[in-house]
């Protein structure tokens, strides 16, 4: 499946895409954001495009990465790997361990769509509580993953003990290249490294197997005040073969919203996380207010003229 048919689909299945420059895409996150695909296309985008699909999406923010330069100092890093000859022998003896016992103990295979929902949840949960995360209900659960893989460009593949599914991973795979979009394991196995399991099994599958160009895992976080456990998720992915290549990671905001991105609004914000410490939404909320008190990115309402134009025409 090419990019361009995985965007048709996600259209087709209710989420919202809009065109972007040079065959990047631009696709709903969350209620009130957009983000680029590619998620690593680093080019820089205009601000007539920014402009656009802030105002045609209905977007609060769009967020994209792009090099880091004078004008953009790094802020966060890219996890990648693509090395085709990806094996055992490229890891540090301690992770090499981790993943020969989840080889002896655990057995990968790809999901299917019930052994998903059948046994998922409990790895999910577990995930989002180990990360302070209060999402990791049912309700979440089935909103994120009972139509996953409807989508043809979606993958999703387990760790098993036995009968039990002790982690699961899922992947979008577009071109030739994959993202690694969720990584979950339950409490009850973690002495027998599932995501280390997982991942080893992921990197030789798409790599050396499928011959794919690279593998990502994301970025790393914008959020503040939880340097430790992001040190930790550096370290963690460093350590099972991504190499953390820096980015600048950028949020453009409507521009009808601009007023409000400002240290009073992200201290109220603050406030209301004390209340609610564990809301995904809530911290990246935060995370994208800080970033925008703290720069000055593109607000998308840079010409006087535009202000007044039809904002859907």
């Amino acid at each position: 499946m090419n990019l361009a048919e995985y965007v048709e689909r996600l259209s087709r299945d209710g989420v919202l895409t809009l065109p972007g420059a040079s065959s990047t895409f631009w696709v709903r996150y969350e209620s009130f954001g957009l983000v680029r695909l590619p998620t690593f296309d680093l080019s820089v985008p205009e601000r007539p495009e920014l402009r656009r699909v802030l105002w045609r999406g209905h977007a609060g923010v769009a967020g994209y990465a792009v090099q880091p330069d004078e004008r953009h100092p790094p802020n966060a890093y890219w996890y990648v790997c693509a090395d085709p000859c990806f094996d055992l022998g490229r890891l540090a003896p301690p992770v090499r361990r981790h993943v020969k016992r989840a080889e002896r103990q655990l057995r990968l295979t790809p999901l299917t769509a019930d052994e998903l929902l059948a046994q998922g949840l409990e790895p999910f949960h577990d995930t989002r509580e180990r990360n302070y995360l209060s999402d990791g209900t049912p309700e979440v659960f089935r909103g994120r993953f009972a139509r996953w893989l409807d989508n043809s460009g979606h993958q999703a593949w387990g760790v098993w003990s036995g009968a039990k599914l002790a982690g699961f991973a899922t992947v979008v795979c577009v071109d030739d290249w994959t993202e690694i979009s969720g990584l979950f394991s339950a409490n009850a196995f973690l002495d027998v490294r599932p995501n280390n399991g997982l991942l080893f099994g992921l990197l030789r599958h798409y790599l050396v197997t499928q011959k794919l160009r690279l593998v990502t895992f994301g970025f790393s976080s914008i959020q503040r005040g939880s340097s430790s456990h992001c040190h930790g998720l550096h370290v963690f992915k460093t350590r099972a073969g991504f190499e953390a290549r820096p980015v600048h990671r950028a949020f453009a905001i409507h521009p009808l919203l601009r007023p409000f991105a400002q240290r009073l609004t992200l201290a109220a914000l603050r406030q209301l996380l004390k209340l609610r410490p564990g809301s995904r939404r809530l911290l990246k909320v935060a995370g994208v207010l800080t970033e925008l008190a703290d720069s000055r990115e593109p607000v998308a309402d840079s010409d006087h003229a535009f202000k007044h134009t039809d904002p859907f025409g």
